[in-house]
């Protein structure tokens, strides 16, 4: 079996991590997985082949982001025609609209895992009305190109099937991966927060905007009560 897939360019984060496994997966199953990118994954296997879009650009900014939007659906047809790749996969419904060619010319089947609604991410982070029109829009077409969706949540699953009239055996749920620790390491004792007395709120997530930890400080401050503690756990803000 062969399977293309397509990404822009890799950094550490939930969506590195993801991806990653899903082709250390793939390649443990020996499957052929062509990839089409700006450049290299830094993961090497005989059946990882790299087919890297030319960048006619000095740099990886918008130019070449807008370039890889009209390019790339045209590259990814002509590598799935010349090494005759039977499976698309897409993270995330871009795309999963960057391979429209393949699917409407080829007619290959597409599995496309969806971790988050971008619309909503996009408004929250305060990108303009035609940003987010235009991100509606890829959505729209990712998602109705797509033969099986694979999301992370019974709510995106939800969604899904309300806004983009699925059917239900055309979605999949995966839940994330999680290392949960040994009970010892959870155990009331063993955490430092769990010593202050009275009534405790606890938090923990990636610290950056799109979790609202605006709202949670705003209302610790109205309640005022030396009894109720707020611990904010997560990585590195990251804005």
């Amino acid at each position: 079996m062969k399977i293309l897939t397509t990404f822009y360019k890799m950094k550490k984060g939930g969506y590195y991590f993801r991806f990653k496994m899903m082709l250390e997966a793939l390649l443990d199953a020996n499957i052929t997985v062509h990839y089409v990118a700006a450049e290299p994954f830094n993961l090497t296997n005989k059946n990882l082949i790299p087919h890297i879009l030319p960048n006619p650009f000095k740099s990886y900014g918008m130019f070449f982001k807008a370039y890889m939007l009209i390019v790339a659906p045209f590259f990814c047809l002509s590598v799935a025609k010349r090494e005759k790749v039977d499976i698309l996969i897409s993270f995330g419904t871009l795309y999963a609209f960057i391979h429209w060619a393949c699917k409407i010319f080829k007619k290959i089947p597409m599995i496309t895992f969806i971790r988050m609604d971008s619309s909503s991410e996009l408004i929250l982070e305060g990108y303009s009305p035609l940003s987010v029109w235009i991100n509606k829009l890829i959505e729209v077409i990712g998602i109705r190109l797509s033969n099986k969706i694979i999301t992370v949540n019974s709510h995106l699953k939800e969604q899904i099937l309300t806004r983009f009239n699925k059917k239900e055996n055309q979605i999949t749920i995966l839940y994330n991966n999680i290392n949960v620790p040994s009970p010892k390491v959870l155990s009331p004792k063993s955490i430092p927060i769990f010593k202050n007395k009275g009534f405790r709120l606890v938090s923990a997530s990636v610290m950056n905007r799109r979790k609202n930890w605006e709202l949670l400080l705003q209302v610790m401050l109205r309640l005022n009560k030396e009894e109720v503690s707020l611990f904010l756990i997560g990585d590195t803000f990251n804005p």
